[in-house]
Parts: structure tokens; sequence; C-alpha cells
């Protein structure tokens, strides 16, 4: 017995993409582009499932799905859209409007259906209720088909192979990318003409259109890196159009990005003369056809391979992030954006439920779950059991008595809502940027500081005097300097230095302009050190690596995901590599943390040199490496990694007894052999890491 599914979307090629997957599923799939057409098939089918998108061209999803919702229809909606990512649309749509499940693109076509088919109703239950066809009076209706815009323009296209439904995927994503220059040209068309005219409504409305359009789809066939300029693009045009803040330098980056774009180089498509739609493809010609490289492939489900690491147990994937909320939605609403991100999700819905928790790097509080005064109380229930957590108020009021409230609890990061997916995550890579760390202070003459600054457990260098303050500033990196009596007139050399710029500077008898401030009462010492050393931390975590210049964390997943995508849409291996200095933490109870930055900073630069330009490497946390490696299977780098290992042994480092060595272990996972989402890649890569790690010192390992 047939289940029937509605598939409202204004975009043919992503219906064309998804409808033979939901098809396999055993769906008879309706098509619909406008609200309206989707209105008039209600009227004629019984459907077990409705997939509505967010942007239509005679409405939005949201009303059209608040209309039928009114009129009695309660067939499982999922809503899928590029744009509608905040917290306060998923909330109405979850718990208003009950939509079954929110889907942002892009999709992968497959676990795309499989997931919607999680939600459609058994052919039994459908039996038992009465029928939900709907009876509608469109003339009540107008109002809400047609405060959207027009028609689509002739200028949109979709070429669909003539073949045969299970290779019609990968023929899809082909045709995709024949037109794909065409489609490119159309959109930076437009978007010229709004950033020459933003006064222009309509110049603004199409270069919205199509910036939506290409948001939602490029994505799904494999171009990711086009889809997340162009949602950037619609992104500051609906700024605009609301006469909100519009950053044109983000707008012009991304459209430059897409401009540079190899794709876009391929031969040039003239636009066909007419729209055609999968009921009547026309045959494409061989020699409008693009390079078969930028195809992609299909993806396969499967499980990882026994050496991956499980997610509880990983130190790559992070930072664990607390959300205490007793509010499902919200809860439900971080665990969706956190997928697509290394940060993993542990949930917390009660106060009481503190004491449960494991193993957590970061948290979110939510007010009025904590109202200022419960706040204060719920963050020291958090930081008795993990100290100097970093810790951020999620308000649903922002004024700056709240603010003032949030500061005055220990928390160091203020949220408020609407909470959209790109707060959340500058969110997340803030809050690991302030996680605690070994922090080190150098003083100059000012032995009782030096004293009172050690026993409160800080790592003390103690100069006598200024004339080697340069050189072990270098050396042992500092996050803090304290210059003492006779001292404070070397403030503006030490701001001069290099890597001047990235220590905190206080003096502890005279104010001077080069200083941060002024060191204090003694009972201050250590809490303003201290204060200061976070600071510092967390600008040099979201700053490339001042020694190596290496990416940080934020910098290197924004490279890692594009790589991957860019390797995936072309066909090509993928490698993942985790690195990590043996014994890193046993050299640091002997040696001390800056000897042990001196190490891992040593390696980092031997890795930098010995890796192609088009490589992906960065410092990921600790003496914990990063390398990718696009158009290379694993057994392909080995050597090259193996030649790593061995120049790393050749190094000596100074250290309290002598010259030090060291040694590296190394994981490493490939695409699409041992997985495809960089999540999972990270999984078996690390797991191999610590199958590399029993062996001893040294090791590699890449299979298994």
């Amino acid at each position: 017995m047939s289940r029937w599914l509605l598939l409202l979307d204004d975009d043919a090629m992503f219906r064309a993409l998804v409808a033979p997957a939901l098809r396999t599923q055993g769906f008879e799939v309706v098509e619909a582009a406008k609200g309206r057409e989707a209105l008039e098939k209600l009227t004629e089918h019984d459907f077990d499932l409705l997939i509505v998108d967010g942007l239509l061209p005679d409405t939005n999803g949201i009303r059209w799905i608040e209309k039928i919702r009114a009129e009695g229809a309660d067939a499982p909606i999922v809503f899928v859209s590029a744009f509608y990512r905040d917290l306060a649309t998923y909330k109405k749509l979850k718990d208003e409007l009950k939509v079954a499940d929110v889907v942002h693109k892009p999709v992968e076509p497959a676990s795309f259906a499989v997931r919607v088919t999680q939600h459609a109703r058994r052919v039994r239950k459908r039996r038992e209720r009465k029928s939900s066809t709907l009876e509608l009076d469109f003339a009540e209706i107008e109002e809400l088909l047609e405060d959207e815009g027009g028609d689509a323009q002739m200028d949109d296209f979709v070429v669909v192979p003539d073949v045969d439904e299970p290779a019609s995927e990968e023929k899809l994503r082909e045709s995709y990318s024949d037109v794909l220059p065409h489609i490119l040209d159309l959109f930076l068309r437009a978007v010229d003409r709004a950033r020459r005219r933003p006064d222009n409504a309509s110049s603004v409305e199409e270069a919205i259109r199509q910036s939506h359009d290409i948001a939602g789809t490029a994505g799904s066939f494999g171009y990711a890196e086009i889809g997340h300029c162009a949602s950037v693009v619609e992104s500051q045009l609906r700024a605009l159009q609301n006469r909100d803040a519009v950053d044109w330098d983000g707008f012009d980056r991304a459209v430059a990005a897409v401009r540079a774009l190899p794709i876009r180089k391929k031969t040039k498509i003239e636009p066909p003369s007419s729209l055609f739609q999968p009921s009547a493809p026309p045959p494409v010609p061989p020699s409008a056809r693009t390079s078969p490289e930028i195809t992609l492939p299909r993806s396969s489900q499967r499980e990882l391979p026994v050496s991956a690491l499980d997610p509880a147990d990983s130190v790559f994937l992070g930072p664990r992030m607390a959300i205490i909320d007793d509010d499902p939605a919200l809860l439900e609403y971080v665990e969706g954006v956190l997928a697509d991100s290394l940060a993993t999700f542990v949930p917390c819905s009660s106060f009481a439920a503190i004491e449960t928790l494991k193993g957590v790097d970061v948290a979110i509080i939510g007010m009025p779950f904590g109202s200022p005064d419960r706040s204060t109380d719920t963050i020291a229930a958090l930081r008795s059991r993990f100290p100097g957590i970093p810790t951020a108020l999620l308000a649903m009021e922002d004024s700056l008595l709240v603010r003032l409230g949030a500061a005055e609890s220990g928390a160091q990061l203020f949220l408020s809502h609407p909470l959209d997916e790109q707060g959340l995550a500058r969110a997340v890579l803030r809050l690991d940027a302030l996680r605690p760390d070994a922090r080190r202070v150098v003083v100059v003459n000012a032995p009782p500081v030096a004293d009172a600054l050690a026993s409160s457990g800080l790592d003390v260098v103690q100069l006598n005097g200024p004339e080697s303050l340069l050189s072990v500033m270098k050396r042992q990196q500092p996050h803090v300097v304290v210059l003492g009596g006779g001292a404070e007139a070397f403030a503006k050399v030490v701001r001069m230095a290099d890597g001047g710029d990235q220590v905190a500077l206080l003096v502890q008898t005279q104010n001077n302009l080069d200083a941060d401030g002024m060191l204090g009462e003694p009972s201050e010492w250590a809490a303003r050190i201290r204060q200061h050393a976070d600071h510092v931390l967390a600008r040099r975590r979201r700053a490339p690596d001042p020694v190596t210049g290496l990416p940080s964390r934020g910098e290197l997943l924004r490279a890692l995901a594009a790589r991957l995508s860019e390797t995936r849409r072309r066909a090509h291996a993928f490698s993942l590599a985790v690195l990590e200095v043996d014994d890193h933490d046993g050299m640091r109870t002997r040696e001390g943390s800056a000897f042990t930055e001196r190490v891992t900073n040593g390696v980092a630069r031997l890795l930098a040199a010995r890796l192609r330009v088009e490589d992906v490497r960065g410092r990921w946390r600790h003496g914990m490496l990063v390398a990718a490696f696009a158009d290379a299977t694993a057994t392909e780098i080995a050597t090259t990694l193996q030649r790593v290992q061995q120049e790393v042994k050749g190094l000596g480092f100074q250290g309290r007894k002598g010259r030090v060595h060291t040694t590296l272990s190394i994981g490493v996972a490939s695409a699409p052999e041992d997985a495809e989402s960089l999540g999972d890649l990270t999984l078996v890569a690390e797991g191999r890491l610590r199958v590399a790690q029993r062996g001893g010192p040294g090791k590699l390992v890449w299979t298994g």
C-alpha cells in the first residue's frame, strides 16, 4: 500500500535530487513549487508526510504551515531550509506548529530520505483515521499567497537526464555540474546589481532569491564552499532588507570567493530556451559537459572501522559543552547545531543533574532557569566539580541590568535570544579559548611578588634584572610580565619586542602608558595575574600560533571542512592525520609548560616545512597537531609522515638537565575508505593514534 508524500520546494534541482531517494523509501512523491500549488494538492491527496521549504515564490513556509494547521491538517511535517536557523524560529516550528523535524540544507539525499521516513505514519494507523484532504476557499487566502513576490524568472532552469532511477542521482549531479557555471553567472550578476543599487528593492529581492537557491542546493550537490558563500551573501542582503547593519566586507569577500572558484573557468554553458522539468528531460550534449573531476560520488552508510575511538573518549573532539537548561526545545536545537561541528553536546536539564556531569569542558546556562541570583549558585556548583570551567549565560532578556547580573554571577560570556547558528558557533570557539591552562609569568625586580605568585600555583620565572628579559620572553612565551622597581622604564622595550603585543604587562610601583595596569595590593596579586593571563590565553587561541603561524582551532576547522568538501566533490581521496608529541604530559611535569611549548612549536615548524602548500596543517591543543592531505590516500602519505617522524627524533631541546629528544606518534584516516564526515574521520584517526601509542613511542598506524 503506497504512502503519499508532498514535496514543496521551489528549487526544481533540489526536488529532482531528493525525490528519487524518497521514492526508494516507498513514497508516492507529489511535487509542488509554490504554496498555492501545494494547497491544491492537499485537496486531492491524503498525505502521510509533508516536506516544506522555508522560502517560496508566493509565501514563506512558516505561514503556509500555519494556514494548513489552522485548517486541520495533522500530517507530520518536515521543515527544510537553508535560511531559518535561529532558536526562536525553531521553537515556533516545534512548539506552536508541531513540526516533526527541522532540517537545514544542504542535505545528502539518502540519509535525508531515511531521516524524514522516520516521521511518516504507519499505513495501518492512517487507515484508522479519517482522510486529511482539505477543503479550502482560495478566495480567503490571497493575502497568504501574494506577499512574498511573484513568479520565478525564466532564467531559472534545470537539466535532468533521462536515465533509469537507480543511476539518476549520479547523472543529476553531473548535470548540475554542467549548468553550474551559468547558475553562478546569474547569481553574480544579481548580487552585483544589488551591490550597486542597495536602495532598489527589486534588485535586492532578486539577489536574495538567487543566493537562497544556491545556498540551499549547491551543498547538496557537493559544492559546500559555494553554498556557504551564497548563504553569507543572503544573510547580509536580508539584513539590508530589514534595515539592519550590513557587513559589506563579508559580503564582498563571499562574492570574491565565488568569482575565484575554478568551476567558473570550465566550459561556458549557454542557458536553454525553456524551463526543463524532470517529466520532460532534454538530452545533454556531450560537448556541454564539464570535466568529470567535479562530480560527487554517492555516499554510503556504513560502520566505522574497529579502530575508531568512542566519542566520549575523544580528546580531539570538543569542547564537551554542557547546556544547563530545562527547555527541551533549546536542548534539541543546540544538539542539532553542534552536530555539524566537532564540539560534543552534554544536556543537563536540572540543577541536581550538575552532580552527574562528567568530563565537561565549557558550559552554557540558560536564564531564567538560573535568574541572576540562581546563576551564581549554578556556576558555583559547576565549578565545584570543574574548577575554572568557562561559562556563558543565555538570557531571554537583554538589558544592562541583566548583563550586570550576569557579570556578577561569575560568567565570562553573555548570550541573548534569539540565538542563531552562527552566534552559537562563535560562542563555542570563545568558550573553548577560555579553557584553563598553565599560566606563565615572568617577574623582574620583585622577589616578594614572585614568591607570592609561585605559592599560588602559577608558573613563575624570577629575574633580578631586565638584561635577560627579552631572551627569556622568547624562550618561555609568558602570558604576563611583571616589572618591579627600577624595571618599569623597560615597558616600552617589552612592547616593541617580537611577541610584545601577545603578553599582559603589569607594573608594580608606578603607572605606565605602555603597561596594561598596576599590580595592586598584595591580596589582589594572584587574582589579577590570573585574569590578565586568561585574556592573553584566549587571544592566543583565537589567533594563529605566534611562533609557527599555524591556524587556530576555528580557522583550522573551516579549512579542514572546505578541503574535505572540495576533494569529495571531485571524487578524490582525503586523508586526516592526528599527531601527538609522545610523553607530552610527562615532559610538562619534569621540564615545565614553557619547555613543552618549545617542543610542540619545533615539531609544528618541521611539519609546516615538509608538507605541500595545498595541505592543511594546524595546532589543535597542547602537544596535538593536525595535518590534512588533499588528493592522497593514507598509504600514499605514510612515507611522508614516517620521514617527519625520523626528523623529529633528530630534534634536540635544551632542558633543565641537558638536551631532550622526543618522538611523534601518528594516526591516519582517509575518506571515503574509513569515513566521510570530518567528525567520523577524526574519531578514526584519533583511535589509530591511540593504537600507535600503545605500540610504543614514534609509531604510525593508518589501517585497521
